[in-house]
């Protein structure tokens, strides 16, 4: 799309977007499940083929507890929230 200016040819200087991956389990999940697949996907990212591979794909891969996603995803929504609010973005329909 040659004809689209990128974000700093449009005069936006001051930009972040972060782009990552996560797991949800349904509603009222047990803890110990939770912490359970939590464990399992913090190991699979540290085997040496899954790591490569995340890498390659210019993955930076970060793992912590739980509350920590839940930290992070919220903060997420209120700042994506606060940006289409003040930038009055609308849904096509």
């Amino acid at each position: 799309m040659p004809d689209i200016p990128t974000v700093a040819e449009a005069g936006v200087h001051s930009y972040e977007a972060v782009l990552w991956y996560g797991v949800w389990g349904g509603k009222g999940m047990g803890k110990d499940i939770v912490m359970r697949w939590n464990t399992e996907i913090r190991r699979a990212t540290k085997l040496p083929d899954m790591k490569e591979r995340l890498v390659n794909e210019g993955v930076d891969i970060a793992s912590g507890p739980p509350k920590l996603f839940q930290t992070a995803v919220r903060q997420d929504v209120e700042k994506w929230t606060r940006l289409v609010k003040n930038a009055n973005i609308k849904a096509v329909p």
